[in-house]
């Protein structure tokens, strides 16, 4: 499966599902917000959604600062 992830080229053998591509990408522990094809998707259905070859992921880390 070839995803694009934040741009970049990301291919796996695997169909994950949002959550598991998070915890593959060790991002568990940081507040993140995740869009799939333009559209969010809220953390109560990331392990609902799978992702599919050419699937367009965006995940976006939030900073505060001040």
């Amino acid at each position: 499966m070839k995803i694009l992830l934040n741009s970049f080229k990301l291919e796996t053998i695997n169909n994950f599902n949002i959550k598991e591509l998070i915890i593959y990408l060790n991002l568990q522990d940081y507040p993140i917000a995740i869009e799939v094809n333009k559209i969010f998707i809220p953390k109560s259905e990331w392990e609902e959604i799978f992702l599919k070859n050419s699937d367009k992921i965006e995940i976006v880390t939030i900073v505060g600062g001040g």
